[in-house]
């Protein structure tokens, strides 16, 4: 299964990033840090990475996954990006079969 986690240089997000490359998926970590993502491919050989804004995600591009994970982790007074980006991954993806969100 293809996997992108948005947010993988997280607490979450790499924990998630780990266990899904252990089982054999291919994971694809997104994030906007290069280095941290670089760090995380790094600690999780096989893994692909995408260095880009979750917001700038288009359907053609999560077309591409079976599944999308969102690990997306803001500090609490901009929680409601959560609502935002879930609205944003729901437009692009909104009438496709896949992937799952």
């Amino acid at each position: 299964m293809k996997i992108l986690i948005i947010g993988a240089t997280g607490m979450a997000g790499s924990a998630l990033t780990a266990l899904a490359n252990q089982k054999g998926h291919t994971v694809v970590a997104n994030g906007r840090d290069a280095d941290k993502l670089a760090q995380l491919a790094q600690d999780n050989a096989g893994i692909e990475t995408l260095a880009q804004d979750a917001f700038t995600l288009t359907k053609a591009q999560l077309a591409a996954y079976d599944v999308v994970v969102d690990a997306f982790a803001v500090a609490p007074t901009a929680a409601y990006l959560h609502i935002d980006l879930a609205e944003h991954l729901v437009h692009e993806l909104r009438g496709e079969e896949k992937p799952r969100v």
